[in-house]
């Protein structure tokens, strides 16, 4: 007796998204006259006075975002700035504490699903500043707490980049300190599955160029490797099911082992579409 061969319907749903996204994303959109370049999306986080807006105007390679020099927040909202990334376009957004901005919980929350929205369809990295010239408080590691439990899935740590910043006043060897550091930035740096950059907001213009070409490679990283993290347990533990990493249209979804099974499914739906067709003209 032949073996039924059955094709999880789930599958056949996201298809043609699938394959839509993939083909528009082999090339640039052209729209006229413009060119829609790849988008790479950073979220920065930290607590106030860690360097977030240098780090944003290191990315963006300009002076995107105001600088305070007093010890009372600059950054009072999130801001979003958009610029040249080499052959594609950076998204940076810039958020404030939430934690030292005297919001109720439930206002972190809210505050936390804006930075979301503004992610859409997700971030390919969120940055957490940690300077690297001071020890690492429970203060810092309570507002991480807060901002990870209300992001409320695990996309966060699949995305997370720890940036140390200060690096001026970073007169040892970084590897080698990171094995002495307080338990509460060793869990951090689990989080992160070990993903750091050292960044000198004072450094020569080549310099910083450096330290955002390799933030650039950490990122490139993350998108070929996101699935064998959290994410690959969570599809290990709920056969079948499909992750929020693999959702349809997400560059992770197509390197992953579900867009193969769609890809090969597609294949099949064409064959049987040109048989018809095939068999009605002749």
């Amino acid at each position: 007796m032949a073996t039924r061969f059955w094709i999880k319907p789930q599958y056949f749903r996201i298809a043609i998204p699938a394959l839509w996204t993939f083909f528009a994303q082999a090339q640039p959109v052209h729209d006229g006259d413009k060119v829609h370049k790849r988008e790479t999306t950073i979220v920065i986080i930290g607590k106030t006075g860690n360097g977030k807006s240098s780090l944003g105007n290191a990315i963006t390679g300009q002076q995107s975002f105001t600088v305070g020099r007093s010890l009372s927040s600059t950054t009072r909202e999130v801001r979003v700035v958009k610029a040249q990334w080499g052959d594609s376009v950076v998204k940076v957004i810039d958020t404030p504490d939430p934690v030292n901005s005297n919001l109720t919980p439930e206002q972190l929350n809210t505050e936390i699903k804006k930075w979301k929205r503004l992610t859409s369809p997700g971030p390919s990295a969120i940055l957490l500043t940690v300077r690297c010239d001071v020890r690492y408080t429970a203060e810092e590691y309570d507002i991480y707490k807060k901002i990870k439990a209300a992001w409320a899935d695990d996309s966060f740590k699949h995305v997370l980049v720890v940036a140390f910043t200060f690096g001026d006043r970073q007169d040892t060897d970084l590897d080698e300190e990171l094995k002495t550091v307080c338990p509460e930035l060793k869990n951090v740096l689990k989080d992160s599955g070990g993903r750091y950059a050292l960044f000198n907001a004072l450094g020569s213009k080549e310099e910083i160029k450096e330290q955002v070409k390799k933030l650039q490679n950490i990122i490139d990283g993350i998108g070929r490797t996101s699935l064998t993290t959290g994410s690959s347990e969570e599809a290990r533990n709920s056969p079948g099911k499909i992750s929020s990493q693999e959702a349809p249209g997400s560059p992770d979804f197509l390197k992953s082992a579900n867009f193969k099974n769609v890809m090969a499914i597609s294949c099949v739906g064409v064959g049987i579409l040109a048989a018809v067709i095939f068999k009605k003209k002749f």
